[in-house]
């Protein structure tokens, strides 16, 4: 089995797109996989691609924040298939950024409602990753 189709299989058991239709038409998805078939697809345009389907869901009325946030994650997981489907090459090393979608949403939307402390942020990454928070140490000439 290729890698795309892994890929493929382990995203494609979590969309739901009869939720995903009550709030947009296959012309709606089919327009939204067209513009990321233009780009690069890397650690950046994915980024990119979360963050324009979180705007996407939030134009939606009538939503709890809840359902805002599964149109999402359900919005990118489809990109996502389509683009594979389409002969898009997606690295596995992807995969994971999709199994962390939930908390990425919940972590972008406390950003934009300035409920982050950033100087707190960086106290507890420190407890749990001392090594990336140490200031380098300098090279003896």
């Amino acid at each position: 089995m290729s890698e795309a189709s892994e890929v493929l299989k382990i995203i494609e058991k979590n969309i739901d797109l009869n939720f995903l239709h009550q709030f947009m038409t296959d012309t709606e998805l089919n327009e939204l996989v067209e513009k990321y078939k233009k780009e690069k697809l890397n650690e950046e345009a994915i980024m990119k691609i979360v963050v324009d389907c979180m705007i996407k869901a939030e134009k939606l009325k009538g939503l709890s924040g809840e359902q805002k946030k599964k149109v999402a994650e359900n919005l990118i997981q489809n990109i996502f298939v389509s683009l594979i489907k389409s002969g898009f090459n997606i690295l596995v090393s992807f995969v994971p950024i999709l199994s962390f979608l939930s908390p990425l949403i919940d972590l972008i939307v406390a950003a934009t409602k300035g409920k982050i402390n950033i100087n707190n942020v960086k106290k507890c990454c420190s407890k749990i990753f001392p090594c990336c928070c140490k200031p380098p140490k300098e090279v003896e000439k």
